[in-house]
């Protein structure tokens, strides 16, 4: 090694940069196909893209129609969900603003991704246009009280034009990874 020092080095750097890219390509392999493994059914989930025509990029907003003609056209199409993901400022009555990460769905998100649900009503959750479902940590937030959060309005900053929506029941996720 003293003798072809050059060589040495380069070779002994040459395979320790080998082995971390190696750990990092493994790691995130292995979290890419982990994500949200812990929903039943989860090697039967897939999320669709559409590409821009002119610029070639991948877009996960794709038009609504898509789900009809998949159920058409896609034989083992079970059930199929729209979801539109957003942040926006919700309170309640007597409360102040706070931020929410939202989802926008339609009741078939629950045959898709099976929530638990600790308090209200758990069957057909999501039947009206403006129910909401919300975690504990959100009723906390918002209420006060867990218990006192079912049948209670929340209402959009953003959306204020909307009448409020009604709290109908309160879930967690599964467990695992999120």
């Amino acid at each position: 090694m003293r003798k072809y020092r050059t060589q040495s080095f380069t070779a002994i750097f040459g395979l320790a940069f080998g082995i971390a890219c190696f750990v990092l390509g493994l790691s995130w392999i292995q979290y890419e196909t982990s994500f949200d493994g812990f929903f039943p059914d989860s090697g039967n989930i897939y999320r669709i893209y559409s590409t821009e025509k002119q610029s070639g990029k991948a877009n996960s907003h794709v038009p609504g129609i898509l789900q009809q003609t998949m159920h058409d056209r896609i034989p083992g199409t079970e059930n199929s969900v729209g979801l539109i993901q957003g942040i926006d400022n919700y309170n309640a009555e007597g409360t102040e603003h706070i931020q929410l990460h939202t989802v926008f769905s339609d009741s078939s998100f629950f045959r898709v991704f099976p929530q638990t649900v600790l308090t209200g009503q758990s069957v057909k959750p999501l039947q009206s246009l403006h129910d909401i479902v919300i975690t504990e940590k959100t009723a906390m937030r918002l209420f006060g009280d867990v218990e006192k959060s079912i049948g209670q309005p929340v209402k959009s900053s953003n959306l204020f034009f909307l009448p409020p929506y009604t709290v109908y029941c309160r879930g967690e996720r599964p467990s695992g990874k999120q």
